[in-house]
């Protein structure tokens, strides 16, 4: 017999995109619009029937009571309808095949339109998401190939949406103001030349695209593309004035590659890859001008790991391995050389308020003290006396607190 267990939970993510809206003669920033992220752990049990959990999500959390929007026709098919709230951003699960030794299965799973879909085993199995070049897509086809050893193995399902029927209010608004614009997730630069340089992210596709803005005339022009369309990347400007492009997603996995821009000539060339592929991670320039790439999520998972680039070498070597895994954290550089990362989330779903400290000249984390409120998209800004102002983030609910560390 065949069990599946679906849980998922509803995060709401600090990181507000922004809605504009063109009234003339006025401008309207409305930052109402988040990003929602659904996970659901789905586990496979091959001695047991159809065990399906209740649902949680952001609603049911704060009225304290569970939802059972859920239907299964058979103990391999089960769909989760809209009864309560608003549509869920998976809609149904379906095992479509498997082998009678119960080695093999393909699996399909119908969502909502997004553009970022992980599909992450949590057990030694193998598995293949057969058309993870369908991007965006509302369907996600799985083949899995367990080992003779393993009776139960599980599989983490994230899909993101940007859905604007998640906000009553705003749906009204644009039925009246139509003018509506979303911006893409990318990564942005200041360089030595005062000149912004914005890379990457997303319009109806993940962009290899960049340009400039120049303050002192307002004005954005393009500039040489990068070797690699991605977003969830970030961007580092070195000591020598050239800009470090890291890590990221594209094409349904995360990257491990670096590329480097030249503002005196406009052009990208590629550099060492990091030793493993992320996004959503940190980058910081040390004061002895390396970089230092911090945790995010992996193919294979959420990272603890950390590795550092020279700028003089081109190449990554590892370094200590932060004492938790966590993505969506933040990173500062410290006066005394030292980095502090704080919050995020961890390999279990859980917001953290947990910070700890890079030593460069030892390699070597060390936990400092929490913080107040676990959060993630926070900022954390090094004052001129040194002190790090945390501000706001998320915890399941947008914060306006603010910490010093």
């Amino acid at each position: 017999m065949l069990t599946l267990l679906f849980s998922s939970g509803w995060t709401y993510y600090g990181n507000i995109i922004i809605c504009s809206i063109v009234v003339i003669p006025t401008i309207f920033f409305l930052p109402i619009l988040q990003r929602t992220r659904q996970f659901i752990r789905l586990i496979i049990n091959t001695y047991h029937d159809l065990v399906l959990s209740s649902i949680r999500d952001q609603f049911s959390i704060k009225l304290s009571h569970k939802l059972y929007n859920k239907t299964c026709s058979s103990s391999t098919d089960c769909t989760f309808d809209a009864r309560f709230n608003r549509p869920l951003t998976v809609k149904h699960i379906q095992i479509e095949s498997k082998e009678k030794n119960c080695l093999n299965y393909r699996i399909r799973i119908l969502h909502i339109l997004s553009s970022n879909i992980r599909i992450l085993p949590l057990s030694n199995i193998k598995l293949t998401v057969q058309n993870q070049f369908d991007i965006p897509r509302k369907e996600t086809m799985i083949g899995i190939n367990v080992y003779p050893t393993i009776s139960v193995f599980e599989i983490d399902i994230k899909v993101q949406r940007c859905e604007i029927n998640d906000s009553p209010f705003l749906l009204l608004f644009t039925r009246l103001m139509t003018n509506i614009v979303l911006m893409g997730e990318g990564s942005s630069s200041v360089l030595s030349n005062g000149k912004v340089l914005v890379t990457g992210g997303w319009d109806s596709g993940v962009l290899n695209s960049a340009e400039l803005y120049d303050p002192s005339t307002g004005t954005w022009t393009t500039t040489g593309n990068m070797n690699n369309a991605r977003i969830y990347h970030t961007a580092s400007v070195l000591s020598n004035g050239k800009v470090l492009v890291t890590g990221g997603y594209s094409s349904g996995s995360a990257l491990n590659s670096a590329e480097l821009y030249d503002p005196s000539t406009g052009t990208w060339t590629t550099t060492g890859n990091m030793a493993n592929a992320r996004e959503y991670h940190t980058s910081s320039v040390l004061l002895n001008g390396k970089v230092l790439v911090t945790g995010g999520v992996g193919n294979t998972g959420y990272l603890n790991s950390a590795e550092l680039y020279d700028p003089s070498t081109g190449i990554w070597t590892p370094t200590g391995n932060m004492n938790n895994a966590r993505q969506f954290h933040r990173a500062s550089v410290l006066s005394n050389g030292k980095v502090l990362v704080t919050g995020g989330i961890d390999n279990n779903f859980s917001l953290s308020n947990s910070a700890e400290l890079y030593d460069p000249l030892t390699s070597t984390w060390t936990t400092s003290s929490n913080m107040n409120n676990a959060r993630e998209w926070h900022t954390a800004s090094v004052l001129l006396n040194g002190i790090v102002l945390v501000t706001g983030g998320s915890n399941n609910a947008v914060l306006n607190s603010a910490e010093l560390y």
